[in-house]
């Protein structure tokens, strides 16, 4: 009867497990920096989508409204930054914090300009609907969050949480109301709606912050002392030492023109060797199957 209580107890854990499906700490950072990434095609969807958005607030069309926010990418600049933060890597949360903020600039001039040139002035009930944030939206914010660092990290690329994460959470239509206020003078509007795009912008980054930590996400401190001593010892089975103290982790960086690849944990391993074969002067591979030092 313990047997069984317990074998029940290891179900549901594994019924709840975040690790059980995750995808490799190489991939999950490669699909976060990537989505976090400022670039000419990103400003370019994200002025699209802006005045879709802003088109939709006007004329109170929720269909429209949720398409822009389908196409929209700011959500990718708050989930690197929520990676960098728990990785410790600074530089990095300092870049993606600063591409989000040229982001909302640009957002927030975009919808400026499309309600100055707009000839419906007064507003509608889509937009007044931004400017009053309640503890509902707090809560939408958090658990859309975790919804969407979940589905970020899984081992299947193919997912339907991103879209309605997208939507749930409604990043763009504050910004667009910002612009709305600006454009026709609306103060009491912009602080409100200000209020609630930081609101969801938090929450999304404390949720996302919250599973990566969970996910055991490694420090880059730690990689960095690590690399401070370019001998590193491994024995006759070319397992480094005290290899057992990490798991699922592979770091790859470069000191003095040293550059080491080293790699932990099963998951990782079909990656660690197809990174391993391209390090030039020291590579060290580390798992089940372990190996040899190029």
């Amino acid at each position: 009867m313990e047997n069984q209580k317990e074998t029940i107890t290891e179900q549901i854990k594994k019924m709840f497990s975040l690790s059980e499906d995750s995808a490799s700490n190489v991939e999950i950072r490669s699909r976060l920096l990537d989505g976090g990434r400022v670039t000419g095609t990103n400003m370019c969807v994200l002025v699209c989508a802006m005045v879709i958005a802003s088109v939709g607030l006007n004329t109170g069309s929720t269909a429209v409204i949720i398409g822009a926010m389908l196409i929209s990418p700011l959500m990718g600049s708050i989930l690197a930054s929520a990676y960098a933060s728990v990785s410790a890597d600074y530089p990095l949360l300092k870049k993606h914090l600063l591409g989000f903020g040229v982001q909302i600039v640009i957002s927030v001039t975009a919808a400026t300009i499309y309600f100055l040139l707009s000839p419906v002035k007064e507003p509608t009930t889509e937009l007044i609907a931004r400017t009053g944030p309640t503890f509902f939206d707090v809560l939408i914010a958090f658990f859309g969050g975790l919804a969407g660092i979940i589905g970020q990290t899984r081992e299947d690329k193919v997912s339907n949480v991103i879209p309605g994460v997208a939507i749930a959470t409604a990043l763009m239509p504050p910004l667009c109301t910002c612009g709305y206020s600006i454009a026709n003078g609306r103060w009491d509007m912009f602080i409100g709606a200000g209020y609630l795009f930081i609101i969801n912008a938090y929450f999304i980054f404390l949720s996302s912050g919250l599973i990566l930590s969970v996910l055991k996400i490694p420090k880059v401190r730690e990689f960095t002392k690590r690399m401070e001593d370019t001998s590193f010892p491994y024995d006759s089975k070319y397992n480094y030492h005290n290899a057992t103290k990490h798991s699922g982790t592979l770091f790859d960086g470069a000191l003095k023109g040293n550059m080491v690849l080293k790699y932990i944990g099963k998951k990782d391993y079909e990656v660690g060797v197809n990174n391993v074969k391209n390090v030039k002067n020291c590579g060290i591979c580390i798992g089940k199957k372990a190996s040899k030092i190029l």
